[in-house]
C-alpha cells in the first residue's frame, strides 16, 4: 500500500522516522542496562562492605562477652580466680615450710606476712575479689 499511494520521498522520510525511533530505542535499552549493571556492581561492593561491618561489629561482641564472661568467672565464688589464689597460696605455704626445714636461721616474721599477704582475708583486703 506504501508502494503505490505515496512517492519516494514520503518513502524516504517514513523510513528516516522509522530509523531514527529504532536507534532511539536501542539507545534507551543500551543505556537502561548500562545503569542496571552499574547498580549492580554498586549493590555487590555495598553488600561486601556491610558484610565486613557486620563481622567487625560481631567480633567485638563476642570479644566483650568473653571479656563480661571473664570478670563474671572471677565474682563467682570457687570460680577460678579464687582457686588460682588458694593454689597460688598453697604454694607459698609449701615454700616457705620447705625454706624454714632447710634453712634454720629464716626470719620467722617473714612467713606469716607474706601467707597473710596472698590471702587478703587476715589482713581485710578481701574487697579484691
Amino acid at each position: 500500500m506504501l508502494a503505490r499511494s505515496y512517492s519516494v520521498e514520503v518513502k524516504r522520510i517514513a523510513l528516516l522516522v522509522c530509523l531514527v525511533h529504532s536507534a532511539q530505542a536501542r539507545a534507551r535499552d543500551d543505556l537502561a542496562e548500562m545503569l542496571c549493571k552499574r547498580m549492580a556492581a554498586t549493590a555487590k561492593k555495598v553488600k561486601a562492605k556491610l558484610e565486613e561491618i557486620h563481622q567487625r561489629q560481631r567480633w567485638v561482641g563476642e570479644n566483650l562477652i568473653s571479656a563480661y564472661r571473664g570478670v563474671l568467672q572471677g565474682l563467682v565464688p570457687g570460680g577460678p580466680v579464687e582457686v588460682a589464689e588458694v593454689a597460688a597460696a598453697q604454694l607459698v605455704m609449701l615454700a616457705l615450710t620447705a625454706l624454714r626445714g632447710s634453712d634454720g636461721d629464716a626470719d620467722a616474721d617473714t612467713g606469716p606476712e607474706l601467707g597473710a599477704g596472698l590471702g587478703g582475708e587476715e589482713r581485710g583486703d578481701s574487697h579484691w575479689r
